[in-house]
């Protein structure tokens, strides 16, 4: 509790050195005061980074009936709103992983799902905010399900409904590596899983979207989309969850990846696109002849006897 409780402090601390140091230096004060500040803010970048936050914390106290977990969130999200430079903010992120690390139960990290909405909508339609990417790459990285869990909904979202194009591709690129491996179910916790499940449809209308406006499909952007692309559509085939709505925007992926496939100028643009028709055609030719199976494929029953009965003579 006092570790999770001290990191407030030490962000706060560190953001007033680092505003020192970035600010026109003082001509009577020298260069001197400078570098020492300089020298501590550093120290305080590796003591949070390398040090604190690389430790185990287990928080089970509360101040006025909120959980010292919940206090130590709301304002390390604050701190990071506040940040002068990418630094600081990796620093909030790593204030962060350790945060959620200090809960009882993994799952538990579900309820701080709004708190990374309303992050994720922040960071990609305001221009003003000062959140960084590092916010969600290092929570993917380092706490991989519950990252997941947390960001797959408003990260598909951001994906459709972001005003800016890089925006757009690193909200794909994230989803990439939401829906990577997490084909494999034995790899993911199940509230991880659930949660992809209940988010596959924003996901691929948002691919769907990006490839028909033709705004990304230069073969920088492409690939983050397609990339994308291929983890969500591995990830809806081996779970079983094309349904009629998903095989609507299926269809229609089908026809873009054809189309993409003869017109890109990047041969490996070509050579993905090509790969990925293969792959939903097929599923959807399954899907196919799974619906076109009639009944008495479906539930055989036992043939009828071809014998007729005799009929009774009259006397």
């Amino acid at each position: 509790d006092v570790m999770l409780m001290s990191l407030l402090p030490l962000l706060r601390s560190r953001r007033v050195l680092e505003k020192t140091v970035l600010s026109p230096p003082d001509e009577k004060k020298g260069h001197v005061l400078l570098s020492e500040k300089k020298a501590l803010m550093e120290h305080l970048t590796s003591l949070l980074k390398n040090k604190i936050c690389k430790t185990r914390a287990t928080a089970m106290g509360s101040t006025n009936g909120q959980s010292i977990v919940d206090i130590a969130m709301e304002d390390v999200f604050c701190e990071a709103r506040r940040s002068l430079s990418a630094a600081h903010c990796q620093c909030c992120s790593a204030s962060l992983v350790l945060i959620l690390k200090a809960l009882p139960q993994p799952a538990d990290a579900i309820k701080f799902d709004t708190v990374y909405q309303t992050a994720v909508q922040e960071w990609s339609t305001r221009q003003t905010t000062r959140l960084n990417v590092c916010l969600f790459d290092d929570l993917l990285t380092k706490l991989p399900s519950i990252g997941k869990a947390l960001l797959v909904s408003p990260i598909a979202i951001a994906a459709k409904e972001s005003p800016k194009t890089y925006l757009k591709s690193e909200s794909f690129r994230l989803m990439s590596s939401i829906f990577s491996n997490a084909s494999n179910s034995e790899s993911e916790e199940s509230y991880c899983i659930e949660a992809l499940k209940s988010s596959t449809h924003d996901a691929l209308t948002a691919i769907d979207q990006a490839l028909k406006s033709g705004e990304l499909l230069k073969a920088k952007r492409a690939r983050d989309v397609l990339k994308a692309s291929e983890h969500v559509v591995s990830f809806i085939c081996r779970h079983g969850l094309l349904d009629l709505s998903l095989q609507k925007t299926m269809d229609s992926l089908l026809e873009q990846y054809k189309a993409l496939s003869k017109s890109s100028p990047s041969a490996g643009v070509k050579q993905i696109c090509a790969k990925l028709a293969e792959d939903v055609g097929s599923e959807l030719e399954k899907k196919q002849v799974e619906v076109g199976k009639p009944k008495s494929a479906l539930n055989p029953t036992t043939p009828k006897s071809s014998k007729k009965k005799k009929k009774s003579k009259k006397k």
